[in-house]
């Protein structure tokens, strides 16, 4: 309801990106009282000179500051982000290549929490060789009618970027489709940053004290 509201009554201004047109948010609050925006939408705009800016899309990682970017109201230090795109220089996998590919504030510290995850799993189970992507089988649980895995999902991903390609209306980066009542069955970004991972993490590796204490 939250994301529908901003949508709605955002200032419209369009974004651009890899060929598709997304209508940008002036801002997302939960209430007066936040200091900060909680940036549930992808595409946001800040105003400098009159030019639009999407503040979540990271743009040149050499001009990077500390809490220069919030995912969720939370200020991030420069480090997190950078860390997550030198895993993803090293790694050749999906999700590492669509972090690459939209590098949103919030899919990045997505992964970056899937990071710590796989490195406390090497640690926990004694297995330094452990793979990324073998790892990634386990974020599985979603509570929507989407029941796709992190992986399957990505995949989708691609086949409806395929099959949506002349379709202007259709962005996986968009909260109007995401709330489109005629894309309701695709996948969108804001599937996996909103309900696979942080739900698999409640789910799997949450589940028990045991786990909560690890």
């Amino acid at each position: 309801l939250v994301m529908i509201f901003c949508t709605l009554n955002a200032e419209m201004i369009n974004f651009h990106y890899l060929g598709k047109k997304t209508i940008g948010v002036d801002s997302d609050y939960l209430d007066n009282g936040n200091i900060f925006g909680i940036n549930f939408s992808l595409v946001q705009n800040e105003y400098l000179n009159h030019i639009p800016e999407t503040k979540n899309f990271i743009k040149d990682l050499s001009t990077l500051k500390d809490n220069e970017y919030n995912a969720f109201g939370v200020e991030l230090p420069k480090n997190v982000i950078l860390e997550v795109f030198k895993f993803g220089e090293k790694h050749k996998d999906d999700f590492s290549n669509l972090v690459k590919k939209y590098p949103f504030v919030q899919l990045v510290f997505s992964q970056w929490l899937t990071i710590k995850l796989y490195e406390k799993q090497k640690e926990l189970t004694n297995n330094p060789n452990l793979d990324y992507e073998e790892f990634l089988k386990n974020f599985t649980s979603t509570f929507n009618h989407k029941s796709y895995n992190l992986l399957d999902a990505i995949h989708q991903l691609k086949v409806e970027n395929i099959n949506h390609k002349d379709d202007e209306n259709f962005n996986i980066i968009d909260t109007a489709t995401a709330l489109n009542a005629s894309y309701v069955n695709d996948i969108t970004l804001y599937d996996i940053i909103y309900d696979i991972i942080p739900n698999s993490i409640r789910k799997v590796f949450l589940k028990d004290e045991k786990l909560l204490k690890t």
